[in-house]
């Protein structure tokens, strides 16, 4: 049951039959994106690689996905003292192709693109990317202006929404388990905090559609707490789920806030559900697990 539940879900985000039905280059990158992963899971390292270095040649913003395998081996690797297995060196050879591109576009795009089409100043330059600007003080306050950080908060509340809230009703066995600790009242606190600095303005898609129907301007911004915040609780374990959603979030920072760049991760997300029995149990191959430990596992994925 738990496969076809997670397609029910899959198939509840609009997004998902809608982009399969136009020619958008984003349908092709999740396949790759999927593919990539489903390689992964089986130990076809270099497979999985080329799937990534696919997806990216597709949409850029695909490069999340080895970002985050690639960091899940590396926390997996220093914490428990092992060395770093090929999916790790795969992943990151994939996703430092972006660098390929940034090089031959000189910049995230083509100079045509940008005559041809009004692009948000957010993704117009590369230079709220530059980690120099960290290291000096008196720079700290443009180089914020130049991230888009209330896209990746809107970013959050869209999972909440299409993926969060779904998994919810479908698999409330899930939720139950989950008890609530002090390290969560403070992902809120700080959470409330951005969410008040960083309001999200000028959105498009479903969920801020709904969020500008409603009858008090504040109960938008209670809405994406609320989502935002399910989110964070949700993948709050650190394992590979978590990851993916962090460098999402993470790649939201250089990109308009629109619903539709949740969707590659929604779709991985119902992917990996439908697994849930056996993905974590497979992506350690080389380390013999007894079966409390995979349950373990598999509870916190």
């Amino acid at each position: 049951m738990t496969p076809i539940k997670a397609l029910f879900g899959l198939f509840l985000c609009p997004y998902f039959l809608w982009f399969s039905t136009l020619y958008y280059t984003d349908i092709i990158a999740i396949f790759f994106v999927l593919l990539g992963v489903s390689f992964y899971l089986r130990h076809r390292a270099l497979s999985s690689g080329l799937s990534f270095i696919l997806a990216i040649a597709s949409r850029q913003y695909m490069l999340a996905f080895p970002l985050a395998i690639s960091a899940y081996e590396l926390f997996n690797a220093v914490k428990k003292r092992r060395q770093l297995n090929t999916s790790f060196f795969s992943s990151s050879v994939a996703a430092s192709t972006i660098l390929v591109w940034l090089l031959i576009f000189n910049g995230f795009a083509p100079a045509a693109a940008f005559e041809h089409r009004s692009v948000p100043p957010v993704q117009q330059d590369l230079q709220s990317l530059n980690p120099e600007q960290l290291l000096q003080f008196w720079n700290i306050s443009a180089f914020l202006d130049r991230l888009a950080i209330d896209s990746s908060l809107y970013f959050l509340a869209c999972i909440g929404f299409f993926y969060v809230l779904p998994e919810c009703f479908l698999f409330p066995q899930k939720f139950r388990k989950q008890p609530f600790c002090r390290s969560k009242a403070v992902i809120a606190a700080i959470l409330l905090f951005l969410l008040i600095v960083f309001t999200p303005t000028n959105c498009k898609g479903v969920v801020w559609e709904i969020a500008q129907a409603m009858p008090v301007k504040q109960l938008a911004n209670v809405l994406f707490y609320g989502l935002a915040l399910l989110t964070c609780w949700r993948f709050y374990s650190v394992n590979l789920t978590f990851w993916m959603v962090l460098f999402n979030a993470g790649i939201m920072l250089k990109a308009f806030p629109w619903d539709k760049y949740a969707l590659p991760l929604i779709v991985i997300l119902w992917f990996l559900k439908a697994k849930e029995p056996a993905h974590i149990v497979e992506i350690r191959p080389e380390q013999s697990q007894s079966n409390s430990s995979a349950e373990q596992l598999v509870s916190q994925s």
